[in-house]
């Protein structure tokens, strides 16, 4: 599954982990730690959270290295300026596209 969404979403020449860690402060299912220049990420899923939707929440890691691979310059001249409002509404703005992204992505992935 991992390496269909890679491929699909031109990701295919990032080597890919996956770890499974308490995050015991976080109600996040999983979030994505990546390096662009050396082409590696990796996956954390929160053990508490991991559940059956474990394919959405890859799918939807996936996308978060997409969107920071092409238009994450804008989110690191925030955190560098130190505009918080700027990066939070950045940030919040991510979360709501890959939400609406995600499940149609999914359908035309997996649907195939």
């Amino acid at each position: 599954m991992e390496r269909r969404a890679q491929k699909s979403l031109k990701l295919a020449s990032y080597r890919i982990k996956n770890q499974i860690q308490d995050m015991e402060d976080s109600e996040e299912y999983a979030e994505i730690v990546y390096n662009h220049p050396k082409k590696r990420a990796a996956i954390v899923f929160n053990r508490r959270k991991i559940n059956e939707e474990l394919e959405d929440t890859i799918l939807h890691e996936l996308l978060h290295l997409f969107i920071s691979k092409h238009l994450g310059v804008a989110e690191n001249v925030f955190e560098r300026q130190k505009k918080r409002s700027s990066l939070k509404k950045y940030q919040k703005g991510e979360e709501k596209a890959i939400s609406i992204l995600a499940p149609l992505l999914k359908k035309a992935i997996f649907d195939r």
